[in-house]
């Protein structure tokens, strides 16, 4: 955040927001991840890859306390995403966007179906980059311990 937290660029946004959202953060941070985000759903002109400009998003609104927002945005990149990395990570940000908006039992049935999509598929079909499989990894860890009542793992 601190080095690119400042672009105009809405793919370097998304990439940024996208990795500062796996981290935790203080107030001071939330401001940046909101101009961020706020960047990234400015603007619909460019490459049609608009899945992960969407999932950045739905982890900035999570973060920024708007779960039913990361809700909506994740089944939208459900329904719609171009890529199964795509539609995993939206799986697991709506595990955790449902458990945190106090709905466990849709986070329970939302991290099953995560995790059930996750072992369909081989390996390499699932997952093109090894960033997307960093990021699916992290946010599972995350669903786990939110709907086990634990911190997550660092």
């Amino acid at each position: 955040l601190e080095r690119h937290g400042t672009t105009e660029d809405r793919w370097v946004a998304s990439g940024v927001l996208t990795v500062a959202c796996m981290a935790d953060g203080d107030a001071a941070d939330e401001k940046r991840l909101a101009r961020l985000a706020d960047l990234v759903n400015r603007t619909t002109e460019g490459p049609q890859d608009t899945g992960r400009l969407e999932i950045a998003s739905a982890l900035a609104s999570l973060r920024l306390g708007e779960p039913n927002e990361a809700i909506a945005t994740a089944r939208g990149v459900i329904d719609g995403a171009d890529s199964a990395a795509q539609v995993l990570l939206a799986k697991y940000v709506l595990t955790l966007a449902s458990g945190r908006s106090e709905e466990p039992d849709a986070a329970r049935r939302a991290f099953e179906d995560a995790r059930q999509y996750d072992s369909d598929a081989p390996r390499a079909s699932r997952i093109g980059a090894w960033q997307s499989r960093v990021f699916a990894d992290t946010l599972r860890r995350e669903a786990e311990s939110l709907l086990e009542g634990n911190e997550p793992e660092s």
